[in-house]
This record gives structure tokens, C-alpha cells and sequence, in this order.
């Protein structure tokens, strides 16, 4: 569960995250969580451990994260009937960017935002050209609401704050 997730326990979240990996995704436990939470992990074990989640989503195991023509309804509550999209990467090796989408995921389903993830990684270039073009920018996480470029984590942090 997202909600019971903490920013500052990386351990424990990343033991989380081994766990629900390896008992709804039947992905081997290969790394540990101090491996993760390192400040300089092992690439070659971290690319390995990623391409298992790759194979899991194509054998159709978890919960899958749309691409573009694929929305996802996660059937979260909402307050109204505004679109809003998350872009991130699923490919990313950086700890700022894991950090990032991992806080504002919680940030949203703490709120009870309905919202599609979108991998960046899978879709399309023109979407992408439009993403990057509308926001500026080629930082992720990008938060959109009803198109309209929101921020990253940073700024959805500081509405939060208001």
C-alpha cells in the first residue's frame, strides 16, 4: 500500500518494494534493499533487476502502467472530473528521479487523485515532443492536469503546502 509508505524510511520502502516484487511478480529477490538505498548501487545488478520487471510486465503479471493509447483507470476516488496524467520512467537509475515519482505517487494517492501513469519510455515521439514542449522541460516526474503542465514533484509539493 503507496498510503503506508514513507519518504524517509528508503529502507524500508525498498524492502517494501523487494518484497511486493518478488511475491505479486515472481521477480527473484537478486538485490537487497542496501543495495538500493546505497548512494552508489551496482549498475550492472540494478539493469538486471530492472529487465526482470520488463519480463513480468509482458508475461502480464502486476499492475501494468499505460502507454499513451492505453490509459489506466487505477479506480481511486476523485473530488472531480479533471484529467490528470503522471509522466515518468520506469528506466530511470536516477535515486532523485526514483525519489521523485515515488513522492508524488504517494502525494496523489494520499489525496485520492485519480490519475494514468504514462511511461515515457513507451510512447510515441510526437507525444513525447508535446509533453517536453508544453512543459519546458525534460525533467521527471511531469504532472499534468487536463493538459496543462503542472510541475514536477517540487511544485506539486509546494500547492500541497498552500
Amino acid at each position: 500500500n503507496v498510503n503506508s509508505l514513507s519518504p524517509d524510511n528508503a529502507y524500508e520502502n525498498a524492502e517494501n518494494a523487494i518484497n511486493v516484487a518478488e511475491s505479486d511478480l515472481l521477480i527473484p529477490r537478486i538485490m537487497e534493499p542496501g543495495d538500493f538505498t546505497n548512494q552508489t548501487p551496482d549498475e550492472h545488478s540494478v539493469m538486471t533487476y530492472v529487465a526482470l520487471f520488463r519480463d513480468a510486465q509482458k508475461a502480464g503479471r502486476g499492475r501494468k502502467t499505460a502507454t499513451y493509447s492505453e490509459p489506466v483507470n487505477l479506480n481511486k476516488p476523485t473530488g472531480g472530473d479533471a484529467k490528470v496524467d503522471l509522466y515518468l520512467s520506469l528506466a530511470t537509475f536516477s535515486q532523485k528521479v526514483k525519489k521523485d515519482i515515488m513522492q508524488l505517487k504517494f502525494l496523489l494517492d494520499k489525496k485520492k487523485v485519480q490519475y494514468n501513469e504514462f511511461d515515457v519510455g513507451t510512447m510515441p515521439r510526437e507525444k513525447k515532443e508535446w509533453m517536453w514542449n508544453t512543459s519546458g522541460t525534460r525533467k521527471l516526474p511531469q504532472l499534468f492536469i487536463n493538459d496543462q503542465y503542472i510541475g514536477d514533484y517540487d511544485a506539486a509539493q509546494e500547492l500541497e503546502e498552500i
